[in-house]
């Protein structure tokens, strides 16, 4: 089975792409070039043979957050390989409105994308896993830059984001590392930085661990920091302990920089 190649991905977590695709080959196509004989000597006819010849992808976003039913309808069955247009097994349906036949060409790729990260949405069915291939797509911190502040200082995104994904995964699993996109399209500023690592990262975190502000700071790598450095603030008093933001460290790029530091660049999957 030809399987379509993912187009992208975002978002925390890992993304997962469903594939249901087929070779561009049916009745009237060399399935070996895709390419099509003439099924009529009628120009509309050659046109309609060349469209349904030609390879199409549909893409389904989050598909796990919809209505599968409703999505595919009587398509759900027709995805089959052996049930498409020139398949061994090759069958139609009538639409319910229309009344008029439906079938599904080999040439017709069907890509949805999934967040395997949020456990509140509901599983696909096994009866959907058997007519899709299924691949995932991990973050890509080598996609993203290293800035050259001001000062002359380097931040490195690509390290700063592989050294909190390396913790999470360690702490929680694989399925809760956050993706590239977090730190995509920024201001090349600090302020920019500090911005997605206050606004996106961070409440994504608290989510992660239920306000577990002890392993917030572990994954921050500030238990090794000077307590100036500190994203947040370990605070003992009457008996427990309590945690502040530090505002001050989201305007010194120590602080960020000492995510990763401590890492030697041969733990890092890219060149520094």
């Amino acid at each position: 089975m030809a399987r379509a190649r993912p187009q992208s991905q975002r978002h925390h977590g890992h993304r997962q792409t469903v594939c249901s695709s087929h070779p561009a080959a049916g009745e009237g196509c060399d399935p070996c070039a895709g390419a099509c004989a003439p099924a009529s000597g009628h120009a509309a006819g050659q046109s309609l043979h060349r469209f349904l010849c030609s390879p199409h992808v549909l893409i389904i976003d989050e598909i796990n957050r919809g209505n599968i039913s409703k999505i595919f309808g009587e398509l759900i069955t027709l995805l089959e390989d052996s049930k498409r247009a020139g398949g061994r097994e090759a069958l139609n349906v009538t639409l319910p409105l229309s009344r008029r036949a439906l079938s599904v060409p080999r040439s017709l790729y069907v890509i949805g994308t999934m967040n395997t990260a949020d456990r509140s949405l509901t599983l696909l069915d096994a009866a959907l896993r058997r007519r899709f291939v299924f691949r995932p797509v991990w973050p890509e911190p080598q996609v993203l830059p290293v800035l050259t502040l001001p000062d002359g200082t380097a931040l490195d995104l690509r390290k700063l984001l592989y050294a909190i994904n390396d913790r999470i995964e360690r702490l929680l699993s694989r399925e809760q590392v956050i993706g590239h996109a977090y730190l995509l399209g920024l201001p090349a500023t600090l302020d920019g930085v500090a911005g997605a690592l206050r606004e996106r990262i961070l409440p994504l975190l608290e989510e992660y661990f239920f306000e577990d502000w002890g392993k917030i700071r572990e994954v921050l790598g500030d238990d090794g920091k000077p307590t100036e450095l500190q994203f947040l603030h370990r605070v003992q008093g009457s008996g427990e302990t309590r945690y502040r933001l530090n505002e001050d460290a989201f305007g010194n790029v120590d602080a960020f920089t000492g995510v990763y530091d401590r890492l030697n660049d041969a733990d890092f999957p890219f060149e520094s």
